[in-house]
């Protein structure tokens, strides 16, 4: 017999994983669209270790490593755009 509270407490963490990835993600907007940027090697490795992390098998599962790597890849977004400015 499965036991459905570890199943629900996997449940849950993918959600809340999900969702903050996600909040991340969209809280990022507004530095993309702005002029001043962060520093080129904030932006560099932040982004670079999300990638990492999302591809790394942390997560359970999909949705949660998406959104990881989707706010990794606006991160490194945002070092071009530093770079480019340089």
């Amino acid at each position: 017999m499965p036991d459905f509270e570890v199943i629900k407490n996997f449940i849950l963490e993918d959600w809340v994983g999900l969702l903050i990835n996600l909040a991340f993600a969209v809280m990022l907007i507004p530095a993309l669209a702005d002029k001043q940027k962060p520093p080129l090697t904030t932006s560099l490795v932040t982004g670079l270790l999300l990638v990492a992390l999302s591809v790394s098998g942390s997560y359970r599962a999909a949705a949660p490593a998406v959104a990881v790597f989707v706010a990794g890849c606006m991160w490194l977004v945002l070092a071009w755009q530093r770079y480019r400015q340089s």
